[in-house]
């Protein structure tokens, strides 16, 4: 529960270390970008060798992912602890999510229609399976209890019908976040693009090496915590790319592909990690575009960044950057632009 707590977001700018104007500053940022883009694609070979020895899961690592952080450390949320507004913010075609407390602690409650049990099942356990990752917005807990109960309203089926519902804390989507960057004409930070480019990698590596693809990467899906990081938390769109077709008999699961280059694979309920990087590049391009920004070094500084994240949306899978790559580049963008100095010691 603690987990996302722990983590400390980047400091785009040490005051102390950096003593230059604003303008030279940002002018200094954007030269960090290396002209050879091909650099991320030369590191993929030795990485592809690396994959293939450990593509091989044994039926013990399999059934290791069953291991539930709920068995490890349980924590029983009692109905009574939980007050919901009565409202609902959001829905979709199998649940209702409702704002309120738990305690003193903002959350977001998801109260799951009864008669999607297997829906329930699902998205559970691919919380508790991703809660080893970086920045997953992992359920604290769940419960089943009654609309009638729990006071709140229901747009269809009866107050009285047990429910499961599903508690995680509550923050501002992306998207949100964006909006009100934009409102208010706050400039977004090279090094704080840069970081965000750095977890939503990270998120995908993690996730891959579990064998689990996200599929719903988008503005929606992804949440900023109060310490500025970004955090998946969409788990009942996510697969296990192990199995034969794993879009297939999941009606829950809504995937948008008309516009990626992945579209024939999906439509026939198979799904790739390739694609997850699909996801992930244009929500960063999304970023981009709508960020406020009137400083030209800056309109560069994205523009080349742009082209180099162009390389995660090649048509074919093969030749498609991958997110363990694209993942080094971006750390070591940030070393260069933080004029890190491995010989010596501030």
């Amino acid at each position: 529960m603690a987990k996302r707590d722990t983590q400390a977001s980047e400091n785009p700018v040490d005051k102390k270390r950096v003593k230059k104007s604003k303008d030279q500053e940002r002018t200094e940022k954007t030269r960090v970008i290396p002209h050879e883009q091909h650099k991320i694609i030369d590191q993929e070979d030795q990485e592809q060798q690396s994959q293939k020895k450990g593509s091989q899961q044994s039926n013990d690592s399999k059934n290791a992912r069953l291991l539930t952080l709920e068995s490890l450390f349980p924590l029983t949320l009692s109905p009574s602890d939980i007050e919901l507004d009565p409202t609902m913010v959001a829905s979709d075609d199998s649940a209702y999510v409702y704002k309120g407390k738990y305690r003193q602690l903002g959350i977001l409650c998801t109260c799951i229609k009864p008669q999607e049990e297997t829906r329930a099942q699902y998205e559970w356990a691919m919380s508790q399976m991703l809660s080893a990752c970086r920045n997953m917005e992992t359920y604290i807990g769940r419960f089943k209890s009654t609309a009638e109960h729990m006071r709140i309203k229901l747009p269809e089926g009866s107050k009285k019908a047990t429910c499961w519902f599903f508690v995680k804390r509550s923050y501002q989507t992306l998207e949100e976040y964006m909006a009100l960057q934009k409102s208010k004409k706050i400039v977004l930070e090279p090094l704080y693009f840069i970081q965000m480019a750095i977890t939503l990698f990270s998120i995908l590596v993690d996730a891959h090496a579990l064998n689990i693809g996200l599929v719903n990467i988008s503005p929606k899906s992804i949440c900023v915590g109060t310490d500025g990081g970004l955090y998946f938390g969409e788990f009942k769109s996510c697969v296990l790319l192990d199995e034969p077709k794993p879009l297939r008999d999941k009606g829950w699961i809504r995937i948008s592909a008309q516009h990626t280059p992945d579209v024939k694979i999906i439509k026939r309920g198979d799904y790739k990690k390739e694609s997850d990087m699909i996801y992930t590049v244009q929500l960063l391009k999304y970023i981009i575009n709508e960020n406020t920004c009137n400083d030209q070094n800056l309109k560069n500084f994205y523009k080349k960044l742009g082209s180099v994240l162009s390389l995660g949306l090649r048509k074919s899978t093969h030749s498609r950057t991958k997110a363990e790559s694209m993942l080094k580049y971006f750390e070591n963008l940030r070393h260069d632009a933080l004029n890190v100095n491995d010989d010596k010691d501030d």
